[in-house]
């Protein structure tokens, strides 16, 4: 792992500015119409088969596993913990700047509170390690894993990606990254590095599958909710066969020919779907909802039932949120 780097609040201002300093359209967000990151994040189905993958990818490092055992309140409440996450994340993505930017703040102080020793380290931690949340190296990893992982999902169940999309979309997903005070030069350059950085993580030293890890993702992946046991059953067959082979042999999970056969009828029939479906029933309501933002109005009855239903709360990024 790379000497450790503080996120500290002043190199998180710091980014912050940068986003604001290419922030287009205020109104817009960050990203807004026409960008990458709102085409392949507007299609929930496909961004949730990937929630098992970037999960394990994350919890396989020990820095993460050790904040969410110590400091977050997953065990107790998953369903609650996952829709405050989605719910900053959708901001970030969809919101206005001001909404990004809000959110972000609220993650940066969350993650300030998160730090202690680890319990199991890895080859490149030892146990009894200092760790935080706020750190560059652990919160570039996590950024990769989120976007990684739905690129992979959008092109399993929606599309392929053309080389200048893929390109387009990473270079997108920096701004992201800078909302968690990630400095630009932590980063790979372009797609290329990016895909490389990740090879380097699955196969190098800061990765670590032991005990702790394993018992956490048990217990994640085996919900006491009986309502989402069918769910996780077939995330965890999309994680199988999507995880790097040495990952998902350490979690345990075989991607055997049946499951791999299985996946893919599935991906075929969603692909057609995103093909001829009407893109109402198709659409993140969030991102519905950003679009009447953009239009000045409220989002309709049907699209704020639908971010209760998923979130809790009827707005999230509109003019009145």
């Amino acid at each position: 792992m790379p000497p450790v780097q503080p996120i500290t609040v002043e190199l998180f201002e710091q980014q912050l500015e940068r986003v604001r300093r290419e922030c287009r359209n205020p109104v817009h967000g960050i990203y807004g119409p026409g960008s990458m990151m709102w085409e392949i994040n507007k299609y929930p189905f496909s961004a949730m088969q990937g929630s098992g993958r970037a999960l394990l990818l994350q919890i396989a490092h020990p820095w993460v596993t050790n904040a969410i055992d110590e400091h977050s309140k997953t065990r107790e409440d998953p369903v609650g913990r996952g829709n405050r996450t989605f719910t900053h994340v959708g901001r970030m993505i969809f919101g206005s700047l001001e909404q990004a930017i809000d959110s972000a703040w609220t993650v940066y102080r969350l993650h300030q509170q998160i730090r202690g020793r680890l319990l199991q380290g890895s080859r490149a931690t030892p146990d009894g390690a200092d760790y935080q949340a706020n750190e560059v190296a652990a919160a570039v990893w996590v950024h990769a894993t989120l976007w990684d992982t739905s690129a992979r999902m959008y092109e399993l169940f929606v599309r392929p990606l053309s080389a200048e999309e893929k390109e387009r979309y990473y270079q997108e997903t920096r701004r992201f990254a800078w909302l968690f005070g990630i400095p630009d030069e932590a980063l790979p350059r372009d797609w290329d590095d990016f895909q490389a950085y990740c090879e380097a993580m699955y196969n190098g030293p800061d990765l670590q599958v032991n005990a702790n890890t394993r018992e956490l993702a048990g217990f994640l992946f085996h919900p006491k909710q009986k309502y989402l046991r069918a769910g996780m059953k077939w995330i965890t067959r999309v994680s199988a066969v999507t995880l790097p082979p040495n990952i998902a042999r350490d979690f345990g999970l075989v991607a055997d020919e049946p499951t791999r056969r299985r996946v893919a009828r599935v991906a075929a029939v969603v692909r057609v779907l995103h093909r001829y479906a009407p893109d109402r029933l198709l659409l993140n309501p969030t991102y519905v909802e950003a679009q009447a933002r953009l239009a000045g109005r409220r989002a309709d009855w049907l699209t704020r039932r639908l971010q209760r239903l998923a979130l809790g709360r009827e707005e999230l990024v509109g003019v009145s949120a």
